[in-house]
């Protein structure tokens, strides 16, 4: 098929094309498309819905070669299509080990009526990391053909052969390469070029699936994209005078980004390793069964809530993205940076494939009591951060314990930079799943959450201690611009927005958030009542103590709702049972919990709500008759695992 050239031909090489300024964040380079003689982008994001699963959105745009930016975007529903041509390289199903190159055919036709092309060049390696589960040949998902030019193949190739740190890569064997290199391969005489892929920096574009190449023809020319790069080459390029050609870096990325992209991994790094370092801390602890205020404290077969004890690790064989990225940047060699990484890195290997980690991850296989004899009752680490006095991990100061998280804001501006961030710190800590009111589907904070204008989020949190011994607290309110805990902040019900408890499934809220949860009262009847479409309760009247007293209860949405007993003239439990039946309506709780919501007197009355999981009891206070509202926007927070 002929493709219109361009107007004029563009100089061959690789330019940076910002996409954040046009395209928001988490963008990439998804596909190319010759459209009259105009190079047309497809730009993909994705995002992870409120259930876990990932949504993939697209839009075009025109490249605009001079100025390096594009036309406005333009949503469309039609994900680009890669190449469909008639060659195919065919690779072997069994995984390479020991990071053995693949061997390769290629082939024109169908499986059944299939005939060779070409050899491949022997002095190209081609390599396949496939996954675990494996779902395709090893070398198909680091070796792909992304379009074709008269005779010439243009294949893109994942590298480096070796993983970090190798041969003292731990776990790591899956996930660790990215595009780096590009041929061009003539299937008629088995000519070919060799032109390098220039990194991505971003963490977003070195996940797994993301940055993928494309390919467009330009008439005499090609154009090859990845990440926020986009190539151009000839599309005969048997004029080039080298089989191997590093490929021009005509706009590089900016400086500043750079650097900044760079402190962001070390900073990751630097915040893995301190979960790793804390996690481990906690374990021995808690095999010793001794607890450490503000540590974790974990029962005999749970494991530390951190990356270096999920399963995912050692059973499928891949760190977490982040960790991937920070060890793989393109940082100078023998730079600060460089060293900084080095030593970073090497350490937590150390600590992921030591003894302890081993017990951590796998505690379901072992008892308490055998490994403190495997470890003779002896802390086996010299942790960073860390005493060891009487056989405990102790703190050299309580800072140490947050050290695994991002540091917090001097104030908090947003709800969502609130969420972000408290919940990170939370997360990192928390022997249970941490929750926190946020609408994650869409993206945002609840709804209305923002502070007033002139206004800002003053918070408080606890995790393992205080009034809560295992688990957490964190309650908001508005007020002046204070840092995080100021002894100075007044969570009174008047700037409160909510305050939120959770503690392991099992164990008793603090004293403050044990509301009677009933409607009943000594000596009153039951009668059945209609609140509303679909729902019936139970309407508790008598007297008590010489007053006329009523409450009432009904079911909705899997939990119990009540309003208590009441004697007061001015309150109306029934006409307050109604509307509440009808806001509840509209809202939805946790699947699979149970428990109840409890509503004062009137619209101005405290609420709350305590929700009942598997890990875990959440208890969330609140004024207003708003606690229903923030308990349905419970959604788990990420924070850096």
């Amino acid at each position: 098929m002929a493709h219109r050239a361009v107007a004029r031909p563009l100089q061959t090489g690789w330019r940076y094309a910002p996409l954040t300024p046009q395209f928001g964040a988490d963008a990439s380079f998804a596909g190319l498309a010759n459209v009259r003689g105009e190079l047309q982008v497809t730009v993909s994001h994705h995002a992870v819905s409120g259930n876990g699963s990932l949504i993939t959105t697209y839009r075009t745009a025109l490249w605009k070669e001079k100025s390096d930016s594009f036309s406005a975007p333009v949503a469309t529903k039609d994900a680009p299509k890669g190449y469909h041509g008639p060659i195919q390289l065919v690779f072997p199903a069994t995984f390479p080990m020991q990071f053995n190159v693949q061997s390769v055919k290629i082939v024109q036709g169908t499986k059944s009526a299939s005939r060779p092309v070409v050899a491949w060049p022997k002095a190209i390696p081609l390599y396949g990391s496939a996954q675990n589960p494996q779902s395709a040949a090893p070398g198909s998902l680091d070796n792909q053909i992304i379009g074709q030019s008269g005779a010439w193949l243009w294949v893109a190739l994942k590298g480096p052969q070796f993983p970090p740190l190798y041969p003292k890569q731990g776990p790591l064997i899956f996930g660790f390469r990215h595009w780096n290199r590009l041929v061009a391969l003539n299937v008629h005489t088995g000519a070919y070029r060799w032109f390098t892929l220039p990194q991505t920096y971003s963490l977003y574009q070195s996940s797994w699936g993301v940055a993928v190449p494309a390919f467009a023809s330009l008439g005499s020319q090609v154009a090859i994209s990845v990440g926020s790069w986009i190539g151009i080459f000839p599309a005969d390029p048997g004029a080039v005078s080298s089989a191997s050609t590093a490929s021009p870096i005509l706009v590089a990325a900016p400086k500043a980004s750079l650097a900044r992209r760079g402190s962001e991994a070390l900073m990751d790094l630097k915040m893995l390793d301190w979960q790793e370092i804390n996690s481990l801390a906690a374990y021995w602890n808690s095999i010793m069964g001794k607890r450490v205020p503000g540590m974790p404290f974990y029962c005999n077969g749970q494991a530390p809530v951190s990356w270096n004890t999920d399963p995912v690790v050692f059973n499928h064989d891949a760190l977490p993205a982040a960790l991937t990225w920070a060890m793989e940047y393109p940082f100078v060699r023998g730079s600060v940076q460089d060293q900084e990484r080095t030593r970073l890195e090497s350490s937590m290997m150390a600590l992921l494939t030591s003894r302890l980690n081993g017990y951590a991850w796998s505690p379901v296989e072992n008892t308490y009591a055998g490994e403190r004899k495997a470890f003779a009752g002896h802390a086996p680490l010299s942790l960073p951060g860390y005493v060891v006095k009487q056989n405990v991990y102790w703190p050299i100061r309580a800072s140490v314990l947050n050290l695994g998280a991002p540091p917090l804001p001097a104030r908090f501006s947003s709800y969502s930079e609130f969420a972000q961030s408290v919940g990170a710190l939370l997360g990192t800590r928390s022997t249970i799943p941490v929750l926190l009111p946020q609408d994650v589907a869409k993206g945002q904070a609840a709804g209305g959450l923002n502070p007033p204008r002139g206004a800002y989020f003053n918070v408080q949190d606890q995790v393992n201690g205080g009034q809560v011994l295992d688990g957490y607290s964190v309650t908001v309110s508005f007020g002046p611009k204070l840092p995080a805990n100021s002894p100075k902040i007044n969570a009174g019900n008047a700037e409160m927005l909510y305050s939120l408890v959770g503690v392991p499934a099992g164990s008793a809220l603090p004293q403050g958030m044990r509301w009677p949860a009933h409607a009943s009262f000594p000596g009153s009847r039951a009668s059945r009542v209609q609140l509303g479409a679909g729902v019936v309760g139970t309407v508790w009247t008598g007297v008590y103590q010489g007053t006329k007293v009523e409450g009432v209860a009904w079911r909705q949405d899997g939990l119990t709702w009540i309003i208590p007993p009441s004697s007061w003239r001015s309150v109306h439990p029934l006409a307050d049972a109604s509307a509440q039946v009808a806001r509840l309506a509209h809202l939805h709780f946790l699947s699979g919990a149970t428990g109840f919501g409890i509503f004062g007197y009137g619209p101005d009355a405290p609420s709350q709500v305590v929700l009942h999981t598997y890990d875990a009891t959440y208890a969330l206070y609140a004024t207003g008759w708003r606690a229903a509202q923030f308990a349905s926007l419970l959604n788990g927070v990420s924070g850096i695992q």
